[in-house]
């Protein structure tokens, strides 16, 4: 989407002057509720979701700023004369929005201009706009009539720029051949533009029929927008013709329609996609650009809702883009068929598709802009579906979206079923689940293309290579396109280790998981249903888990696992072997290994308490810098990241950095992390921790107020007491190290305790 440059411009110049007002956050919040809708690479949807967050208090702070500017340095742009165009128009705006223009907005603008001078330095516009802003800082003082003066000219140029941008990219599309529907759909909530999209077309129409030859126009290209444009808003399987004659009023008045219309025609035959499709109706050149005309759009959204219904069972998928590539290459030769209307056997309807839609569905080549533009509409469906709220800004899309929401009637009954939209996009993923202390493995439900035989269709299950689960003639029904396939959970003997899902026909494989489902431990929820890594969840813990990997007291043993269950909070860390189990979306960094649950130890002039474990294997930290060096420093001494061996995940953005840290002496230890990124060094991380290999901990309760306490360390000396109401220090035993005064803190479980420092 073109306009995201725009956003990226809009984000650079509100932070032109590192001060961001409530009239500029009001600016950015607009964009993103007028765009949020037409928003389908995940890149893009990515940036969307970051500013969103960013903006949901109302407030930018310096931080999210920083991170704001970070994300758009880090977007991938193409490096082309239109996508620079789009971030300028951007950066003016935001740097106007608030009605003022200060000396750091200028000189930054500046900047931005000669780091990009080989292209804007030589357009028109923004050619003049340079030589203004050198101009005045030519004497390197801004007086406050030059301020008003590029205010003026800020406003004058950033409509006229912003809509000359996107008619030049318009063109520039329609010269390559490429389908410019959903750029189309894009500014259709712009009556100015295509206002003048239909007068300049006219006009270069005019000037031809005026030339002696009657055919040359001097840009067919904007005559083509206009065109499709026309299809789009207008077109009912009526007469095209028509609305052109209406569009282009003063034109028919002056020259003959016939003369007219054989110049539109030759015009149209220029941008044809196919030659093959020479029999065609020269309009549906126009018909195929505009996607689904606005006439056919209620029919569409009632096409994708059933869709949505019969192979989405009201649940969408992450890869939609592939899901519709799979539903409308099924339908492939229905939409082969002659007219308008399209019929689904499994759906016994009939719907009313205008043919060029059909055709860009059947052409391989062509399907990219109708799957585009069903991603948008069927995620409207499922906001509508579930009740999500919904802010429809596009015209187009509005229209379509209230004439079908005025037609469905939901069926309460299945959606009653669905407790919550999240159990059920579960079901498109092969998971685990645990049934009275045992091991499942739920198959997701799968979408098979008809080129299968369903009586072909079989799963198989294996752990290590070895076959443990086969199923012939499990649940085939068709859908849209092809086969829905449905598996009963499988009972799994053995969970943990390399587990492997299949869905075969014959000897193709349709279905492989691969290593998704590779397992060392498994967590489950109070419900059976499995907590994925650094994901938040606070209550009662299941662990499926090996009993070499974890201490932790199991209440059953099997061949192959034991089980375990605790109680667990948001930011809780359990270690299996060598990965650490984080109960967190938000990731806690940190050093982990076996850690002495509840036992501290407070330095004496602070009230932090550092953590002491058995032994230590990992430190883990985050990072969105993908360009930054790490600096570690072990116990005071500086290394390098590389002196360590370690590896790096990646998500959403953010790279997890998990390091080995080699076997560390019993005592008291501190890392810290700096990330140095364009200069700078910041500190990401400071964690001091304990090792007190040989730590032991055993009461014995000699009566109500009286336990005999016997602990091994060490790090420092204990004697073993009797430890009473009278005596009991809540403070832990005081020691000193490294010349320094420590408390080392026991949970012993005493059933005594003090109130206010009395008995």
């Amino acid at each position: 989407m073109r306009d995201v440059n725009e956003l990226i411009g809009i984000v650079r110049g509100i932070s032109f002057d590192e001060i961001i007002n409530e009239k500029e956050i009001e600016r950015l919040q607009d964009w993103v509720s007028k765009n949020r809708n037409l928003v389908i690479e995940k890149k893009d949807v990515d940036l969307l979701k970051i500013i969103e967050s960013v903006l949901e208090d109302g407030v930018i702070t310096e931080d999210e700023r920083e991170v704001l500017l970070a994300k758009c340095d880090s977007y991938v742009n193409e490096v082309c004369s239109s996508a620079m165009l789009y971030e300028l128009n951007g950066i003016i705006e935001g740097i106007t929005c608030d009605g003022e223009i200060n000396e750091a907005e200028v000189y930054k603008l500046r900047k931005w201009m000669d780091e990009n001078g080989s292209f804007v330095r030589t357009q028109g516009p923004t050619g003049k706009l340079c030589k203004i802003i050198d101009d005045v800082l030519i004497d390197g003082v801004i007086t406050a009539e030059e301020q008003q003066e590029l205010m003026q000219m800020l406003l004058a140029m950033i409509d006229d720029s912003k809509i000359k941008t996107k008619i030049e990219y318009l063109c520039m599309q329609v010269k390559a051949h490429k389908n410019i529907g959903l750029d189309l759909i894009d500014l259709l909530d712009n009556e100015e533009t295509i206002g003048l999209i239909h007068s300049e077309s006219e006009r270069q129409l005019s000037m031809a029929l005026r030339a002696y030859t009657g055919s040359h126009v001097g840009n067919p290209e904007i005559v083509f927008v206009s065109l499709v444009l026309i299809a789009m808003l207008h077109y009912d399987a009526g007469n095209f013709y028509g609305t052109v004659r209406s569009t282009y009023v003063d034109l028919y008045s002056r020259f003959p329609t016939q003369k007219i219309e054989g110049l539109i025609r030759t015009i149209l035959n220029k941008y044809r996609v196919d030659e093959a499709e020479g029999k065609e109706r020269i309009i549906n050149i126009a018909l195929l650009n505009s996607i689904v005309p606005r006439h056919y759009l209620k029919a569409f959204f009632e096409f994708l809702y059933d869709i949505y219904k019969l192979n989405f069972d009201y649940t969408l998928v992450e890869d939609l883009y592939n899901e519709f590539q799979f539903i409308y290459e099924g339908l492939r030769t229905a939409m082969i068929s002659e007219g308008d209307d399209i019929k689904i056997n499994v759906t016994k309807k009939s719907y009313k598709l205008i043919k060029t839609t059909k055709q860009l569905i059947s052409d391989k080549n062509c399907i990219d802009a109708v799957i585009n533009l069903s991603i948008i509409i069927i995620k409207l469906i499922d906001k509508r579906i579930w009740n999500k709220e919904i802010h429809i800004y596009n015209p187009y899309l509005k229209k379509g979206f209230e004439e079908w929401a005025k037609t469905i009637k939901e069926e309460e009954s299945e959606l009653s079923r669905r407790t919550s939209s999240d159990s059920f996009r579960s079901r498109w993923q092969p998971r685990f689940l645990m049934m009275n202390n045992e091991v499942y493995l739920t198959p997701p439900l799968h979408k098979v293309k008809s080129d299968y035989h369903y009586w072909d269709i079989y799963a198989v299950v294996e752990n290590n290579g070895k076959t443990i689960y086969f199923k012939e003639n499990p649940d085939i029904r068709e859908i849209i396109g092809g086969w829905r396939v449905s598996i009963e959970p499988i009972y799994v003997e053995n969970p943990l280790g390399s587990l492997r899902y299949k869905l075969m026909a014959g000897s193709s494989v349709i279905y492989d998981s691969g290593e998704k489902l590779f397992r060392e431990f498994l967590v489950f929820d109070s419900n059976g249903d499995e907590i994925a890594n650094n994901t938040d969840y606070t209550g009662t813990a299941i662990f499926v888990y090996s009993s070499k990997q974890n201490n932790l007291k199991s209440y059953r043993s099997t061949e192959y696992f034991d089980i375990s269950t605790q109680n667990v909070h948001v930011g809780d860390t359990r270690v299996f072997g060598d990965t650490v189990f984080n109960v967190s979306a938000l990731f806690k960094p940190g050093v982990f290994g076996e850690e002495y649950p509840k036992v501290r130890i407070i330095k004496d002039d602070s009230r932090k308490g550092m953590a002491v474990f058995k032994n230590v294997k990992m430190l883990i930290f985050e990072s969105d810098q993908l360009d930054a060096v790490f600096e570690m420093i072990q116990d005071g001494v500086s290394r390098k990241l590389t002196d360590y061996r370690y590896n790096v995940t990646s998500r959403e953005g953010v790279n997890k950095y998990i390091v080995d840290i080699p076997p560390l002496d019993m005592g008291l230890h501190n890392f810290v992390v700096n990330q140095i990124s364009k200069g700078k060094k910041y500190k990401i991380l400071d964690f001091d921790f304990a090792i007190d290999e040989l730590l032991d901990i055993k009461t014995q309760k000699l009566n109500d107020e009286t336990y005999s306490v016997s602990v091994r360390s060490s790090l420092c000396s204990f004697a073993e007491c009797e430890i009473t109401t009278e005596n009991f220090e809540p403070d832990g035993v005081s020691f000193i190290y490294d010349e320094k005064n420590y408390h080392y803190c026991i949970p012993f479980e005493f059933n005594f305790y003090r109130l206010d420092g009395q008995g």
